[in-house]
Order: C-alpha cells, then sequence, then structure tokens
C-alpha cells in the first residue's frame, strides 16, 4: 500500500488561488525487522542478487513519526506573466546564484530558453531554431557554471555552447551530441551521461553492442570508459534509463526508473553503494501495462536530490485516482485511421501524483513519506521543486514550490 492521500489546502499565488498542498499523515508500513522479502523481487534484471559492493536495504518503517512535508508556494513562471510559449510537459528548469529561473520546454520550444526573475517576472528569451552560433536544433543539457555562465548542449548538433551571465554567446566547442537523459558535470570538465549508446557513434554503427548505462567523457568529448551493468541490444530499451544528481559529497547518484534503487558511483567510475528501498507499492517492471487495460500505471522514480543533511530526496510518479479518464486517442488527419491511446491533457497533474520520501544516507532510514496530489519532476537547491499547470485560458505555466520537513 502506498502512502496515503491527505486533505487538500488552498494557497494564493499572484492573487490567485490554486489547489496544492497536500499534508498526509505518517504511515509506518512494515517493521524495521528484515523483511521476508527476498532481494529477487526488490532488484531489476540489471542488477546481481549476489552484492559486490555495501548494499542497505531501506524499510518501510519510517524512522521519525511526528515528521511531515509542508509544500509552500514561491513563484510562477510563465501564464500571464509571458511568456506565453509554455506549453506541456517535459521541462528543464535550472536557477542560478542570483536566484533567476531558465527554463527549457523540451516539448515546444526546445531551441531557446525562457529566462525568469526570481520573483517571477518574465526577464527575456535567447537562443533560437538553426545552427549558427547561439541558435539549435534540440536544447539537450543546460548547466550553470561558477559565475552564472551557461553551458548549453544540443542533441542534434556534436556542440556545446558557452554563455556569458548576461546570456551573450563566448563560444561554441565541438563535442559529440548529449541526449536529455541524466547527465553530471563536473568541476575538471569531465561527464556522465546516461545514453542510449555511445555518445558519437550512430545507432547503426552500434547495432548488436551492448548499452552500459553511463558514458564517462573528458573535457574535449572523448569516450574515455563506459561503465554499470551492460543491457542487450534486444533487451527492453527503458532499463538503462537513471535519473541522476552530482552529490554534495562528489559522487554520482544514480537512480533506477523502474527499480526502487540508488546507485552511488565515485568519479572514476567505480560503484560505492546500492541503496535498495522495500517498498510493497513499487516492485521492479519492465514494461508498463498498456492503456487499453485500463490498468494503472506503475511507480516511476522521476528525479533525486541529496541535501547539506545528508538526506536523500526521492520523487516518485504514481498514478492518481480516475486517471483512466484522460486516455484518449492521438489526433489524426481526417480520412486516417484512429490514433493510437495516450495520456491526453495539458499537464500530468490528471493522472499522476507524487509520493516523496527522505532517506538518512548515513543510516538507511526512511525518515519521511508522503504522497501530494501533483506531479512534482523536478528538484533544484534549497528544497525547490517544479510542477506543471494551466490557468483558465489553457495557457500552461510552470511553479516553483519549497518543501519543508516539520517534526509536530
Amino acid at each position: 500500500m502506498s502512502p496515503p492521500r491527505g486533505r487538500v489546502e488552498y494557497w494564493p499565488i499572484d492573487g490567485s488561488t490554486v489547489r496544492l498542498l497536500t499534508v498526509a499523515s505518517m504511515l509506518a508500513i512494515g517493521a524495521c525487522s528484515p523483511s521476508d522479502v527476498s532481494l529477487n523481487e526488490l532488484l531489476p534484471p540489471t542488477l546481481s542478487v549476489a552484492a559486490t559492493v555495501p548494499r542497505t536495504i531501506v524499510r518501510s518503517k519510517v524512522a521519525c513519526s511526528r515528521c511531515r512535508l509542508t509544500l509552500e508556494p514561491v513563484v510562477r513562471l510563465g501564464s500571464a506573466n509571458g511568456p506565453q510559449g509554455l506549453g506541456g510537459t517535459g521541462r528543464r528548469v535550472k536557477r542560478d546564484s542570483r536566484g533567476r529561473y531558465l527554463v527549457v520546454d523540451i516539448n515546444t520550444a526546445a531551441r531557446q530558453v525562457f529566462v525568469f526573475e526570481p520573483d517571477g517576472r518574465y526577464l527575456k528569451t535567447f537562443g533560437g531554431r538553426g545552427s549558427g552560433p547561439g541558435e539549435y536544433r534540440f536544447i539537450s543539457q543546460l548547466f550553470v557554471l561558477p559565475g552564472d555562465s551557461l553551458r548549453l548542449h544540443d542533441a542534434a548538433i556534436p556542440r556545446y555552447t558557452i554563455y556569458d551571465p548576461e546570456y551573450r554567446v563566448v563560444r561554441t566547442e565541438p563535442y559529440p551530441p548529449i541526449g536529455y537523459l541524466g547527465t553530471v558535470l563536473f568541476a575538471d570538465g569531465r561527464m556522465v551521461t546516461n545514453k542510449e549508446g555511445v555518445p558519437g557513434m550512430t545507432p547503426r554503427a552500434s547495432r548488436g553492442m551492448p548499452f552500459a548505462p553511463f558514458y564517462m567523457l573528458d573535457a574535449h568529448g572523448k569516450v574515455v570508459r563506459s561503465f554499470g551493468a551492460g543491457i542487450p541490444d534486444s533487451a527492453e530499451r527503458r532499463l538503462f534509463q537513471r535519473t541522476t544528481t552530482l552529490g554534495r559529497d562528489g559522487r554520482l547518484y544514480a537512480a533506477h526508473g523502474q527499480a526502487y534503487v540508488i546507485e552511488v558511483w565515485d568519479t572514476l567510475g567505480v560503484k560505492q553503494r546500492e541503496i535498495v528501498r522495500d517498498a510493497e507499492w513499487f516492485r521492479p517492471w519492465i514494461k508498463q501495462p498498456a492503456l487499453a487495460t485500463r490498468e494503472p500505471r506503475l511507480p516511476y522514480v522521476t528525479d533525486i536530490h541529496d541535501d547539506e543533511q545528508g538526506r536523500l530526496w526521492v520523487l516518485l510518479r504514481v498514478t492518481q485516482p480516475g486517471w483512466e479518464q484522460q486516455i484518449e486517442r492521438a489526433p489524426v488527419r481526417e480520412g486516417e485511421p484512429p490514433g493510437t491511446l495516450m495520456l491526453g491533457g495539458v499537464t500530468s497533474n490528471r493522472s499522476y501524483d507524487t509520493i516523496v520520501e527522505v532517506i538518512d544516507l548515513a543510516t538507511g532510514r526512511l525518515l519521511v513519506s508522503q504522497r501530494f496530489d501533483l506531479w512534482l519532476y523536478g528538484m533544484l537547491d534549497d528544497g525547490l521543486v517544479v510542477s506543471d499547470g494551466e490557468d483558465e485560458n489553457l495557457v500552461s505555466y510552470v511553479d516553483i514550490w519549497r518543501f519543508r520537513l516539520l517534526e509536530r
């Protein structure tokens, strides 16, 4: 059973009233004693039951029974506050040291970056469609560098571009195309990316090769090594996908999407630890059930983030009650056969909730497990988290929230 849904409270934002804080009571599932569930039921097929590194099993009994999470509104980006180009889901949101928000709308405007002031006021847009300096075909990665310079990668053009803090192009460097999946940039210029296939190698050239979840590239884009459990070319491709974050200890934290397992790697690509969550409501899976079955979508790890107190925050997407009402046919041109089934709606808040869990990295204890009635899909520093929404005119926006971990 998953953490329970709590009551819904209302918070004002920019003069309007929107739904959003769910305060769920804490739920202790199971006990501290070892579970009778075997490791075969907790690990994905790509990991061995025989541990090769320290493995922490996180049980479901919460260590802080008086703790709860609150979700407080910070700012809204887009909607009537411009620009009107934000649409759909799948955005990348970053925040610089000045508190400015940088948004790449992957679905509808992946060739531009929208900049907002800390109070949500729209500042400017830079980038554009094309192949010239400062132009893009598909912005896949955005990194905020020291001093608030920016580094943007294009998944379709083998290069990255450096901007100064005022968003002027400084230089462009050749680099293998990097996709939109989990990628971290180290201070020395090395990069680790979670990519389907070898960076710089075409799918045809890599056909038949096993996929490694991670590739390490040097500062010039040369692949220096791959690491992680390999996946045969014929296997379900999503098994290789990871959500990643660069921890405050300088190590790479990588969460499987389809299993509640988090791996910890050092800067040389050597695994240091596995964190395995024993959650009754989340067991490893390979494929989602077909929409036609109307079976609930299976849980998925969407983001992880560590904080200064040595805690790991985990966001998990779960199906909300009544989600099947959003199933519809994809639009087609007149005279064409009916489209495939899809989840409709401008945002995913009509289909998904979010379970937020906080794990103490030192002890491996679960501190909080709480469910919120909206889809929170990305964490920033200082406890900030991102969600989508749409106003009464169906104009899409981004909401920034702040988590607070309180003791009652």
